[in-house]
């Protein structure tokens, strides 16, 4: 079952970085616009991408340290999501398989250090 979340998040984050990298999505044939690769809420939900849960995901992404911009959807109650990135980051995480991107390549952050000294 743990895999299985770890697969739904990186499909969340897959998305965030081709709507970054191409302005839509094609989801089971369906073409969605995602102008400025801002991504729909809506969308974060699809079965082939996040689940019923891929807002969550969206938050454990940006826990992990996935830097993800929200803002409210015109004439909506809505939200879209958009990943803070260049075109070129958005191609590298795009390419990402099995979850070998990590945000600190990305972003150049330190990772936390964990150990008796801190």
């Amino acid at each position: 079952m743990n895999k299985q979340r770890e697969t739904a998040k990186d499909n969340v984050l897959n998305a965030l970085a081709r709507a970054k990298l191409q302005e839509y999505l094609v989801i089971d044939g369906y073409t969605y616009p995602c102008k400025g690769g801002w991504v729909p809420g809506r969308l974060l939900n699809h079965v082939s991408i996040g689940g019923e849960d891929g807002k969550r995901r969206k938050r454990n992404l940006q826990e992990e340290g996935w830097i993800i911009e929200k803002r409210k959807m015109l004439n909506s109650a809505s939200y879209e999501y958009r990943l803070v990135c260049t075109r070129h980051e958005a191609q590298r995480i795009a390419m990402n398989y099995y979850g070998r991107i990590t945000p600190q390549m990305i972003y150049g952050m330190k990772p936390k250090q964990v150990g008796l000294f801190d």
